[in-house]
């Protein structure tokens, strides 16, 4: 049975401070469990409330669990309560150890396209973003050290279980130096901002290509500018001050991969 002092901890980590302090972080829903399961995730445990344990859908996420050797204990619809900060929690919550990848675990992969994202603050721009880089096949995600936590709860729940499909999701990475090292290693750096005069169909995306997708505002931190990259953006027809950061993302590595359809299918 789990212990008021472990309930403690589960407790503490929908804040960022503590989730960092013990390497854990919360997830509720059935979807975002099962797609936990299915992949390389380090579940500690998933806990699932009275009301809802019975309910046919969650046979298989026991059955995961089991196959997975992870423990799951049915408690009173009170504790999920108090770990969810959802406005109808699902009645199931679940807690995983941090995957934290280093930029040198990316230099031994050195993958075709790097999606890297600047100053993106709204946690359902990121989990979308997220979301839509799966979808591309995108292999690495870089996140700057200006972007909303990754662990958020509201990051998770948007990303749709990509956040747990993705192969290296790598946070707080300093832009300046990681965009050097990507010069080194002879990738095309493509920026997406705003102002830019270049139509994002004007260009040919040749591998190995990292894209930078800034704030929806503001685009890229200005210093970046400074660096030998190529700045792209969606032209403007209409009278909208700024396109959704997710939206831009999603129209940009459209345009990256038209063609590849097969390749990449």
């Amino acid at each position: 049975m789990i212990s008021s002092s472990q309930l403690k901890i589960y407790r503490s980590l929908l804040h960022k401070k503590y989730r960092y302090k013990h390497g854990r972080f919360l997830f509720e829903g059935a979807n975002l469990c099962e797609a936990a399961l299915a992949s390389d995730a380090e579940l500690e445990i998933l806990l699932i409330s009275d009301d809802v344990r019975d309910k046919p859908s969650n046979a298989k996420l026991k059955d995961l669990a089991l196959a997975k050797m992870v423990p799951f204990e049915i408690v009173p619809d009170e504790v999920i309560e108090s770990l969810s900060d959802a406005v109808t929690p699902q009645g199931i919550v679940a807690v995983a150890k941090m995957k934290m990848p280093l930029l040198e675990d990316l230099w031994s992969l050195l993958p075709a396209e790097i999606l890297v994202l600047d100053q993106i603050r709204d946690p359902g721009n990121l989990g979308t973003i997220l979301r839509t880089a799966e979808w591309f096949g995108i292999q690495v995600v870089i996140l700057s050290k200006s972007c909303v936590d990754l662990f958020n709860s509201k990051v998770l729940r948007s990303s749709a279980g990509s956040c747990f499909q993705l192969n290296m999701i790598i946070n707080d990475v300093d832009l300046m130096d990681f965009i050097s090292l990507l010069s080194q290693y002879k990738y095309q750096i493509i920026a997406a901002d705003p102002s830019a005069s270049i139509s994002y169909t004007e260009i040919a995306y040749e591998r190995p290509f990292a894209l930078i997708i800034g704030s929806e505002r503001h685009g890229v931190d200005k210093r970046i500018h400074s660096l030998p990259i190529t700045e792209i953006c969606v032209p403007r027809q209409g009278k909208a001050d700024s396109l959704n950061a997710a939206v831009t993302a999603g129209i940009l590595l459209g345009e990256a991969f038209r063609g590849r359809e097969i390749e990449h299918g």
